[in-house]
């Protein structure tokens, strides 16, 4: 299968890197697939943590927030 994207999509940096890894096409070779997923998965640990992270910093500011201006 080939992968297109318009000059715009490639303008994001994400989108340029991906092609930088791994080419203007993907393979349908099985070995590729599992890399595929466990990138995506690494990526969504790192979402998940980035997430979590948020929170606690919300958190954060709000006890500041409630302590400091109230």
């Amino acid at each position: 299968m080939d992968v297109g994207v318009s000059n715009f999509e490639f303008s994001h940096p994400f989108v340029k890197e991906a092609f930088d890894k791994y080419g203007t096409r993907f393979m349908d070779e099985k070995e590729d697939e599992e890399h595929l997923s466990i990138e995506i998965d690494k990526q969504e640990v790192e979402i998940l943590e980035l997430w979590k992270a948020m929170i606690d910093f919300k958190a954060i500011m709000n006890d500041t927030w409630n302590n400091n201006f109230k």
